[in-house]
């Protein structure tokens, strides 16, 4: 088999349980869930051997530069911080 991307050896965290595996990656989208030993090609291959892979958490209470404080943070700044820490999606 053949992606884009691998992410190799992770623990996926699904809903109903925590896997062994690999994620294979094909054009920006999870393509497959693999078996850890299935043999695999990749452009990029990325190491995950005891990580967890988790998907994308969504912040339904954010505060992003509030127009009293403009001088605590921008927006760029509050979602790189987010994006850091996992969180794909904020309101």
């Amino acid at each position: 088999m053949s992606f884009d991307t691998i992410i190799k050896g992770c623990n996926i965290v699904l809903s109903e349980k925590i896997v062994l595996g690999s994620v294979g990656i094909e054009n920006g989208r999870i393509a497959a869930l693999l078996a850890p030993d299935t043999d695999l090609k990749a452009r990029y291959i990325i190491l995950a051997n005891g990580l967890f892979l988790l998907p994308g958490i969504i912040d339904i209470h954010c505060h992003i530069r509030a127009p009293a404080y403009p001088e605590r943070a921008s927006v760029e700044s509050e979602t790189l911080a987010c994006a850091a820490g996992g969180i794909t999606t904020v309101f």
